[in-house]
């Protein structure tokens, strides 16, 4: 199968609202933190993707920088691999959305809905975002770099306020938003967290195989879509030499395992569920899967 890279690329745009200049070392801050961002968020999808943020052009108007994230990434079954530079650019944006829409808060719950999370507040309201975003949440360097650019454009047109977005998806930060998002999250310690473990048998549909390395494969399990790891390294290696060839639409039986981290209280969900495989069996077809295989999670 070989280890071919697929490129893709998106676009986003920073732009700040106020005078159509900005300083020089602020504007240098801001472009390093936003390199630093988007390589972090695309290695937590596929820490073997190759990421480049490039600067194609500056706006006039206020201020504005347009960013090309280039990614190159192992090709898959995937039919729409070309768009992992999409999810990266969109995922960006979604910690933005987190930030503003969090503020100050600890989120109440999180929870994984397809491709998306949900997040909570006290009050009830919640928003979606992408899952790759979450990890603002969790990760206190991704959290500190979106910190640092919100900092910057507050020094930078006096917290006007400013604005992400690309094609797809845009948000807008105003100047009271500004004033309440450049703290850091309270990010839960290792000593406070609860890790449960779960393992089951699993039949787990296959919607991408990964050919090169160890990124996480996706499948649908129980009507969601899940992204898991695959351990079993003697099945996983004749995968990738060509010795077992992956059909589509086929399920894995499988030996699967399901982290969730709580708070010590078991109040919240931190982040959302962590899966590996730790064996394959063997494939299955959907006509000959267990009609009891329905386990309760958790």
């Amino acid at each position: 199968m070989g280890g071919m890279l697929v490129k893709s690329v998106e676009t986003f745009s920073f732009h700040l609202d106020g005078d159509s200049s900005v300083d020089a070392i602020q504007l240098a801050s801001t472009i390093k933190s936003f390199a630093e961002l988007t390589k972090a968020i695309s290695n937590t999808e596929d820490p073997e993707a190759f990421l480049k943020l490039n600067i194609t052009t500056f706006k006039n108007g206020s201020f504005e920088v347009i960013f090309q994230t280039v990614c190159e990434i192992a090709e898959t079954i995937m039919s729409d691999h070309e768009k992992f530079a999409t999810l990266i650019a969109s995922a960006v944006i979604g910690a933005f959305k987190i930030k503003k829409f969090l503020k100050n808060e600890t989120p109440k719950n999180v929870t994984t809905e397809g491709e998306n999370i949900k997040i909570e507040r006290n009050d009830g309201s919640f928003i979606y975002a992408p899952k790759a975003s979450g990890t603002i949440l969790s990760n206190v360097h991704i959290d500190n770099m979106v910190v640092n650019i919100v900092a910057a454009s507050n020094e930078s047109n006096g917290g006007n306020g400013f604005s992400i977005g690309s094609h797809n998806d845009t948000v807008k930060c105003s100047a009271e938003d500004v004033q309440k998002m450049n703290t850091l999250f309270e990010h839960t310690s290792v000593e406070s967290l609860k890790i449960h473990t779960q393992t089951m048998d699993a039949y787990l549909e296959i919607k991408k195989a990964v050919y090169v390395g160890k990124s996480k494969w996706t499948f649908v399990f129980k009507n969601i879509s899940i992204d898991a790891t695959i351990e079993d390294e003697e099945w996983l290696t004749k995968v990738q030499d060509g010795d077992i060839r992956i059909d589509i639409p086929k399920h894995l039986h499988a030996k699967l395992q399901i982290d969730l981290e709580t708070d010590k209280d078991d109040r919240r969900t931190i982040t959302p569920p962590k899966y590996k495989i730790l064996k394959v069996y063997n494939f299955i077809d959907s006509n000959d899967i267990p009609a009891d295989s329905q386990t309760t999670l958790f």
